[in-house]
């Protein structure tokens, strides 16, 4: 049961438009977000109000090498077998847009993304 003040509180904001207005400026700003993780990774995919995308990896980028490699660089990945149910799961990354309120430092996280994974794995052998 929620305290009186906050029922309180979203009865005036859903009375008042409040709510509505909050709802609409999340949903914009998840688009532009969807919109920017597009552009600079074309090959994710999710729905289009999503906070999330999907990003399957290059067969030559196993998910643990991708994840050790994006820490290095400050970035923090989560890989398909979080999620999975399966033993055999195919290589992917869960993108979360919303992990941070800047959109400049998500486009960044995004850019960072995008070079390493263009980049071969370090220790690959080519034989």
């Amino acid at each position: 049961m929620p305290s009186p003040l906050c029922a309180a509180i979203a009865t005036a904001w859903i009375s008042d438009g409040v709510a509505e207005r909050l709802l609409a400026g999340g949903r914009a700003e998840t688009a532009a977000r969807q919109a920017l993780a597009r552009q600079i990774l074309p090959a994710a995919r999710g729905e289009p109000e999503a906070i999330h995308l999907w990003l399957d990896l290059p067969v030559h980028w196993p998910a643990e090498r991708v994840r050790a490699a994006a820490q290095a660089r400050g970035l923090s990945l989560v890989g398909a077998e979080a999620f999975a149910v399966t033993p055999d799961v195919p290589p992917g990354l869960r993108l979360s847009l919303g992990g941070t309120a800047r959109r400049a430092r998500l486009e960044d996280a995004l850019r960072s993304l995008a070079a390493l994974l263009a980049e071969e794995p370090a220790g690959r052998l080519v034989v």
